[in-house]
């Protein structure tokens, strides 16, 4: 066996050992996903006006959990933040006073210690 037959052997038994641990890591990814999709606040279309500069966030949760809710600007400047706090399951609101802010597109981020999401809104 010369030199080259080593060198595409190595290559061959590196390629399918990465093959391995990148499906091996989406696996887990998809079944830890499934496992916490119930452990995970869900925001749909959450955001309702209330006034002309004070809106409300809607959140389900299937389990209690700590949450913090931070709003930002397009620059990632925080505008506005509600605290790391325990909730438990159920339907939950927050209410936030924009009325310091000027128009245009804001984001709100929902954290949970596991995960976040986030969701945009304009401000007129």
């Amino acid at each position: 066996m010369n030199k080259l037959d080593i060198a595409r052997n190595a290559l061959l038994v590196t390629t399918v050992l990465l093959l391995i641990y990148v499906l091996y890591k989406r696996l887990i990814n998809i079944l830890h996903k499934q496992h916490i999709q119930t452990d995970f606040p869900e925001l749909g279309n959450s955001i309702n006006w209330k006034g002309d500069k004070l809106a409300s966030i809607e959140v389900k949760l299937e389990q209690p959990m700590e949450l913090e809710i931070e709003v930002f600007n397009t620059n990632s400047d925080l505008i506005t933040s509600i605290g790391k706090r325990h909730f438990d399951a159920g339907q939950h609101q927050f209410d936030i006073d924009m009325s310091g802010a000027l128009a245009g597109r804001y984001y709100y981020k929902v954290k949970s210690d596991k995960q976040q999401a986030s969701q945009y809104f304009d401000l007129a």
